[in-house]
């Protein structure tokens, strides 16, 4: 493969372009530069909104190819500037790391499809959908082949309702029926595993917030509920569980004990723990709403009952996440 081939038709795209300055890169476009999405999604989203192969190489880029993309280029186009538009009401984050950017790819096709923006429960539904894909990790394999099953299904269903749904996704109908078809069993194991900072934990926590199915997104800070700096061998000595230091140290980093919080919430919390953090909460109503929505047990929020409190909080996860998305 000649180096910088694709690089090459990259910039015959731009010369094709109704307004050369525009291009068709995320970083370069016009109001949009903080969106860092690949020259790669890009390429790959041509021959997918075409409907060409979805597999991204050399030989797809062969002349009869780049003119069906340069004949559709002005809906893709549009549509580009409508997914950026609506790119915090599916739950996307920029600094968030781990994202796959192939979950956008079926989303892009159906605003090209619809030929306008994507009503609010259109956009609902397919939240559900990008965060269940990252939670899942569902393009995390064979990604083309689910790229190649999705495109069928936002098609049967388009031409069926003239719109999306998270449900009929999920229904036996759909060729990627399995791969969203999320049990009980499948979400413990995935809960229980999840470590601090990826994006499958962003996005398993973001979709329990109140802003998590609909509207836009608050952007949260993940946070640990138990501060990791007092998982010390000296700190658990004090509270005679020291004995628990390998396995406690292991689990401080996962799901069960992390949180979002609003910027400014997790700068006030800090290395506080968690009872003396609640109790900062002056007002009862706040005190009670902060308990609720993070899913914490009302009492026994002592380090001596890391145990307890990890098991409670991941059945919640779990339940709530199945409510969601089941």
């Amino acid at each position: 493969m000649k180096k910088g081939y694709f690089k090459d038709i990259f910039k015959s795209l731009q010369k094709n372009t109704e307004k050369k300055s525009l291009g068709i890169n995320f970083v370069t476009l016009k109001g949009y530069e903080y969106c860092d999405i690949s020259q790669d999604f890009i390429m790959r989203s041509c021959l997918y909104l075409s409907d060409l192969t979805v597999k991204y190489n050399l030989k797809n880029f062969n002349k009869p190819n780049i003119k069906k993309i340069m004949e559709n280029w002005p809906q893709i186009k549009k549509a580009i500037y409508r997914m950026l538009e609506n790119l915090d009401n599916i739950g996307y984050v920029d600094s968030v790391k781990g994202l796959s950017e192939n979950a956008l790819i079926p989303f892009l096709y159906f605003i090209k499809l619809k030929g306008k923006n994507p009503t609010s429960e259109e956009l609902k539904q397919f939240r559900k959908y990008y965060i269940a894909s990252q939670i899942c990790g569902t393009f995390g394999g064979n990604s083309d082949s689910v790229l190649s099953n999705m495109r069928e299904e936002i098609k049967r269903q388009y031409l069926k309702t003239k719109t999306f749904s998270y449900g009929e996704l999920r229904s036996k109908k759909s060729k990627v029926y399995t791969l969203y078809h999320i049990n009980k069993e499948k979400l413990g194991d995935i809960v229980e595993n999840t470590q601090y900072g990826t994006a499958r934990a962003y996005y398993a926590l973001m979709l329990m917030y109140p802003s998590g199915t609909g509207g836009k997104v608050i952007k949260y800070q993940m946070d640990h509920v138990h501060p990791k700096a007092l998982f010390t061998k000296q700190y658990l000595k004090e509270h005679e569980c020291d004995d628990y230091y390998e396995d406690w140290l292991e689990k401080r980093n996962r799901l069960p004990n992390l949180q979002l919080l609003a910027s400014l919430n997790n700068k006030e919390k800090s290395k506080k723990t968690i009872i003396n953090y609640i109790a900062s909460i002056k007002n009862k109503t706040a005190r009670s709403n902060f308990i609720n929505e993070n899913f914490l047990p009302e009492k026994d929020l002592n380090i001596e009952s890391f145990e307890e409190f990890f098991r409670y909080r991941k059945d919640r996860i779990v339940e709530k996440l199945c409510e969601i998305l089941e």
